[in-house]
């Protein structure tokens, strides 16, 4: 069963993780430039604020259980802080990486 809850929450990362990059690219921005934008400090990590600034940029909306999955599921070090690699590994793996 937690098997079962874990391949549908990568599913869920994957989609909502696509869907952004697509509302990104629709405003004329790529999601990999938007993380940088944010990570002013070059760290290849942003944390939750940033995260949720880049929600706001997208006027995308994502559900607080969504955000907390992706943040956990994207926080290779376990500091709280996302790792735009494994954001943008989890965009790849939802094969929509044409436009982005």
């Amino acid at each position: 069963q937690q098997q079962q809850h874990g391949a549908d929450a990568d599913l869920i990362v994957e989609v909502r993780v696509a869907q952004l990059a697509q509302r990104l690219h629709d405003k004329g921005f790529s999601l990999e430039k938007s993380l940088a934008l944010l990570d002013a400090a070059g760290t290849g990590f942003i944390d939750r604020v940033s995260f949720l600034k880049l929600l706001q940029l997208a006027s995308f909306t994502l559900a607080t259980w969504e955000v907390d999955e992706i943040i956990a599921q994207c926080d290779t070090a376990r500091d709280g802080r996302l790792d735009h690699r494994e954001l943008l590994r989890r965009l790849r793996g939802s094969g929509q990486t044409n436009a982005f």
